[in-house]
């Protein structure tokens, strides 16, 4: 990551409110968590080498080398989308984006599961649809994490 790029991060990190440097692994990626005092947001630059963004509640996305060409500025928001009960969610739905980001390689989105939750699945829509398809995932260590090949909105449902 180039300096401009960890200045970059850096900004945001202090225009949200958080005071602390992202150093870079030892591979090059960085991971930036970025929260805000109005919502649950994670909001970071992401280029070629990988990195990971993710919410002060833990909410993420883990973007492995190579699934970007071009670094862009990665964002999880809270969705205005209402899981449907029918699907038993167990989490809040997310906006991962941008929805139309092209990526090389599957992505991992990663949702805390509620501690009663050892069985869970994600769900997908790709913009403010009515339809939520099914993309698996698998849950330990509280959360459920499913490798994707797009970013969108996503929330994690329970069988009944």
């Amino acid at each position: 990551m180039t300096n401009r790029a960890c200045r970059a991060i850096l900004a945001l990190s202090v225009g949200f409110g958080c005071g602390t440097r992202p150093e870079p692994d030892s591979d090059g990626s960085v991971t930036v968590v970025v929260t805000s005092n109005d919502a649950p947001t994670g909001v970071g630059t992401v280029g070629p080498s990988g990195g990971t963004v993710m919410t002060e509640s833990g909410v993420e996305v883990e973007i492995p080398a190579g699934a970007l060409s071009t670094d862009a500025e990665i964002q999880i928001v809270p969705s205005a989308l209402t899981p449907p009960p029918a699907l038993h969610p167990v989490t809040a739905a997310y906006d991962f984006l941008p929805r139309d980001l092209a990526l090389g390689v599957a992505v991992t989105i990663v949702l805390p599961l509620p501690a009663e939750t050892t069985v869970a699945m994600a769900f997908y829509t790709p913009a403010d649809d009515s339809s939520w398809d099914s993309v698996g995932g698998a849950c330990w260590d509280g959360s459920l994490k499913a490798n994707v090949t797009r970013l969108g909105t996503y929330f994690a449902a329970a069988p009944q």
